[in-house]
């Protein structure tokens, strides 16, 4: 429940920041390799699996990408 709740509320960031954004902006590669990064750290000094908290990390971020994508082009829509 706890994970669904914060994945709810990284939702209503998203929702917001993408309003701030150009199309151009929603992909930052640069951000996202810095991001996983320092979750490959953090999760080696738990001593979780090799790969477990990137993969599930990358699956977050790429699914988000696509949601602001979406949410991008309704806001944006031409009337």
């Amino acid at each position: 429940d706890e994970m669904i709740d914060l994945i709810a509320k990284r939702k209503e960031l998203v929702v917001q920041a993408v309003k701030l954004k150009t199309r151009d902006q929603i992909v930052d590669q640069e951000r996202i390799d810095k991001i996983l990064k320092d979750l490959n750290k953090k999760a080696k000094f738990k001593d979780l699996p090799k790969g477990l908290v990137e993969k599930l990390w990358k699956a977050m971020i790429y699914e988000f990408i696509e949601y602001e994508k979406e949410f991008f082009d309704e806001i944006h829509k031409k009337n």
